[in-house]
């Protein structure tokens, strides 16, 4: 499969992500940081304050044809851990994509 981007499509994407989430930290003051990530991915870490939990922290990440979010959003379970993992490893199996 061919590349979508050609490198300075992909480096003008990244600025326009760059700015979009220091306009977003500067208006929204549930964010705490943003940084970026070292190396050959070009992803982004930002790190809001939360309501239930203190912090959260999403991943960015731009890739040739996506922008991918990640995020930790359930905490440990306190019964029944071993039959939550098995229901959410086959929930994420039929997952498409």
């Amino acid at each position: 499969m061919s590349d979508l981007f050609d490198d300075s499509a992909l480096a003008r994407l990244e600025r326009n992500i760059d700015e979009w989430l220091a306009n977003l930290r500067g208006t929204n003051s549930a964010i705490v940081a943003i940084d970026r990530a070292e190396g050959d991915e070009i992803r982004w870490y930002v790190r809001m304050r939360g309501e239930e939990k203190e912090f959260t922290t999403i991943w960015i990440t731009l890739g040739q044809r996506t922008l991918r979010y990640e995020t930790y959003v359930m905490p440990a379970p306190e019964e029944n851990a071993a039959e939550l993992y098995e229901s959410v490893l086959r929930r994420n199996e039929r997952l498409v994509g």
